[in-house]
């Protein structure tokens, strides 16, 4: 499991994006990744960094990041995460104006959505893919 909610880094990355205190948001998931070690902590906290940042290119890096450690895991390790953060770095380009590469990313999230079932965080990443890629559909017409 990815999220291994006794995992320290893990924890932090909790704290930290669920936090309504801004500056403790980000000293939470700055300090989950400074300490991270192994790459599943790395990938964590890479994508926790992508979600506290505010400019595109700095979500679009750290989203990157997460994916480069990632692929350094078992794919059964990271099976269910890789559809998530596909549509994360597809909505970065989308949000960038870039709707090829958003349509690339959005298109591998979608392949590897395939293997999810039907729980609620299933549904959930399936409903966000399809929404994005009407979304950028109907942007194309």
């Amino acid at each position: 499991m990815l999220f291994d909610p006794e995992n320290r880094i893990v924890q932090l990355c909790a704290e930290g994006i669920t936090s309504r205190d801004l500056s403790h948001k980000v000293a939470l998931i700055e300090r989950a990744w400074k300490e991270a070690t192994s790459d599943m902590e790395k990938c964590v906290s890479a994508h926790y960094m992508g979600r506290i940042r505010v400019e595109l290119s700095d979500r679009l890096n750290w989203d990157n990041l997460a994916l480069e450690y990632a692929m350094k895991l078992p794919e059964n390790t990271i099976a269910t995460f890789l559809p998530s953060l596909y549509l994360n770095i597809g909505k970065n380009y989308h949000d960038m104006g870039l709707r090829l590469k958003a349509s690339e990313y959005y298109q591998i999230a979608f392949g590897k959505a395939l293997i999810l079932d039907n729980g609620p965080y299933g549904k959930k990443i399936k409903s966000s893919i399809l929404k994005a890629m009407e979304t950028l559909l109907n942007k194309a017409l």
